[in-house]
């Protein structure tokens, strides 16, 4: 009397999970560039939108506020909107904080890479310049 096998041997386990792990390794690499791009157009529409709350904050309270980095020259790990810059203290109106994502974000203005400055009045108002996103692994 023979005994019949049931289920799988060993080897086509293990070849069946080879290639369950290549086909997930070759998604990954293919839709890790859309994934930074993703996460670049996201941090572009935090910044657009940071901008319009300033631009707002500023005209409705009728005072110069500034954006700035968060950190010293470091605009990539968050920004800050703060008003009444004197004698080393700021009031702080609202931050916002990045985390990870490898993202590096710089402002290169006419007048100062430290701040952005938002008034009513237009002569006081210093907004020429551009920032500069990129992905630190890959520059998308």
């Amino acid at each position: 009397m023979s005994i019949k096998a049931l289920g799988f041997s060993l080897i086509e386990l293990l070849a069946v999970l080879a290639i369950t792990l290549l086909l997930l390794s070759i998604t990954v690499y293919t839709f890790t560039p859309f994934w930074q791009q993703k996460n670049l157009e996201t941090r572009q529409n935090d910044l657009v939108n940071i901008i319009r709350y300033a631009k707002i904050m500023s005209y409705n309270a009728q005072n110069v506020l500034y954006l700035q980095p968060i950190s010293p020259n470091d605009w990539s790990k968050g920004i800050r909107l703060i008003k009444n810059i004197s004698n080393f203290k700021a009031d702080i109106l609202h931050e916002w904080r990045w985390q990870g994502h490898n993202i590096s974000l710089s402002w290169h203005g006419f007048q100062t890479a430290k701040r952005l400055i938002f008034a009513r009045d237009i002569r006081q108002a210093s907004l020429s310049g551009h920032f500069i996103l990129k992905h630190l692994k890959t520059h998308v």
